[in-house]
């Protein structure tokens, strides 16, 4: 494909712009042909990046499922979209978390699963993706040989995985060089950019869900492995905090003390968006990929001010752009501050049985509304 681009264009490099999964593919391609890669790649943008693999994928492969109840009432709020029906839906599951009825369905729920897991999961897990390379693809190399074990090799007698294994043996040890990769190419010359997103629940049904992240993968792995950040509820720590000020650090706090860009792999060229979930890719941020390839140098968030700062906040918005018929999601991007730090996609709020109530009776009325107004 590159040389095809190549020939088309008549450059002698190309910019590469991987997002998810590609950056797995991308990732194997530098590993596999490093030295064309140096003399081909002029820049790489690695969007919410799963090279160095995904949690979720990490602890599902492993059998270390969890489900907790607050974790799943802030997914289902995220996950499904704002009408009166799913608005009420979404304060249904919030006043039954409240109560404790979510917890008592979850508990039961994963005392049927304690029993039969050992027996259900690989097979399971086998018969719907776990024969995919691709999808091995996502799991961390801390994590591969136990996942390996638990799909895999526990019904491997007859030999019917062993080239499947040795496949994704192979991805394996491209992942445990994803960063050393990139750091390689960026001292020969190739400029690398890394675009991460976080604020969104992780999949409810792992034991490490409540990671900072953007719904699938944590921004931890995301900057390959290299981010310091609190859990999804948290903050960073008022003593760690005051330790990177006193040593000159504070402008890689983002404004929401959620994260610390400075311990992120290529931290001088690494920008991060909350509230953008992982599946979405709003035109808002590929115009931004423009901006970073076209950049005349070694783009930094400090090359761009407030249009592409280090830390971006980032609201949908839908729009009627070039010749589509309908309008696409667009989205705005402005900078992470003070005053839009605690903005997120988060509606859930169990805090107290007035707000609860409060909140699943304005959903009733707007709901009715609704049919009257139909």
């Amino acid at each position: 494909l590159i040389d095809a681009v190549k020939e088309e264009t008549g450059h002698n490099k190309v910019n590469i712009v991987c997002r998810c999964e590609g950056n797995v593919i991308v990732n194997a391609y530098f590993n596999m042909y490093t030295e064309e890669a140096k003399e081909e790649v002029e820049s790489v943008i690695m969007y919410n990046s799963i090279a160095s693999g995904a949690e979720i994928a990490d602890e599902l492969y492993s059998n270390k499922v969890d489900l907790d109840a607050d974790a799943m009432n802030r997914f289902i709020d995220g996950f499904l979209d704002t009408s009166p029906v799913l608005d009420l839906v979404k304060e249904t599951v919030n006043i039954l978390t409240y109560a404790g009825v979510v917890d008592i369905g979850l508990d039961f729920i994963e005392d049927i699963y304690d029993k039969v897991s050992l027996n259900l999961m690989p097979r399971l897990i086998r018969e719907i993706f776990g024969t995919c390379p691709g999808w091995w693809g996502m799991v961390s190399p801390e994590a591969f040989e136990d996942a390996k074990a638990f799909v895999l090799e526990s019904d491997n007698t007859d030999g019917k995985y062993d080239k499947l294994i040795q496949k994704i043996d192979d991805y394996n040890v491209y992942k445990a060089n994803a960063r050393n990769i990139l750091e390689e190419l960026q001292s020969s010359g190739v400029k690398v950019y890394v675009i991460a997103k976080y604020g969104e629940q992780i999949y409810p049904v792992i034991e490490n869900a409540d990671l900072l992240g953007d719904g699938v993968v944590s921004l931890h792995k995301q900057t390959f492995n290299g981010a310091t950040t609190s859990k999804l509820t948290n903050t960073l720590a008022d003593d760690y905090i005051a330790e990177r000020t006193e040593i000159g650090l504070a402008d890689y706090i983002s404004a929401d003390k959620k994260v610390d860009g400075s311990t992120a792999a290529f931290a001088e060229h690494t920008w991060y968006i909350k509230n953008l979930p992982h599946h979405d890719y709003p035109w808002s941020v590929e115009f931004m990929v423009c901006d970073i390839f076209n950049y005349d140098g070694y783009a930094t968030p400090a090359d761009f001010g407030d249009k592409y700062p280090r830390y971006i906040h980032y609201e949908e918005t839908m729009e009627l752009i070039f010749n589509f018929t309908e309008p696409a999601m667009v989205g705005k991007l402005t900078p992470l501050t003070e005053d839009n730090a605690n903005a997120n996609n988060d509606t859930t709020d169990t805090s107290s049985r007035f707000v609860v109530l409060f909140k699943f009776i304005k959903a009733i009325i707007n709901f009715i509304v609704s049919l009257f107004n139909k």
